[in-house]
């Protein structure tokens, strides 16, 4: 059954392969990959394929955000600035700009390269050039849009997403 359901998506163009891994009681019981890892380049799906998982915390953070709005403890026109969030080069960005991807700061980085390890989301910032590429104003989807989302919210409600 599990398997006709992620074929049926494979066949439908919903995407290009999955994997399901089906536990019961800290075991394993089951394990279905199907399709492809990467369809251009013709690699298959296997056991070992890792994803991102990012996308799914924006739905996190964008719900998070907008209940702060509601609750009068944010603004969009609210800056970063505002959350001592450096460098200083993004403090005039405000939180509609981030959701809206307009902000100007570069679409993505490297955060898991071995010679980041250790270092502080807002050290890693400080570093490198996080307007590079990106035009304000102009929709450049980038995940430090939401990093920085999620940032506002750890400093409004003092504790992290961790």
């Amino acid at each position: 059954m599990l398997q006709h359901i992620i074929q049926r998506g494979i066949d439908e163009q919903y995407y290009a392969g999955g994997i399901c891994n089906i536990w019961e009681a800290g075991k394993e019981c089951e394990t279905i990959a199907l399709g492809w890892a990467n369809k251009d380049r013709e690699i298959p799906m296997d056991r070992s394929k890792l994803f991102d998982l990012a996308s799914l915390t924006k739905l996190y953070t964008a719900t998070l955000v907008l209940h702060h709005i509601s609750n009068k403890r944010l603004s969009l026109d609210d800056r970063l600035g505002d959350f001592k969030i450096v460098p200083p080069v993004i403090s005039n960005i405000k939180v509609r700009e981030l959701l809206l991807h307009t902000s100007g700061i570069t679409s993505w980085y490297p955060f898991y390269n071995d010679n980041q390890h250790g270092k502080s989301f807002e050290m890693i910032l400080n570093e490198i050039d996080v307007t590079k590429g990106a035009e304000r104003n102009r929709v450049t989807y980038s995940d430090l849009n939401f990093m920085l989302l999620r940032f506002i919210c750890e400093c409004i409600d003092a504790r992290t997403f961790e």
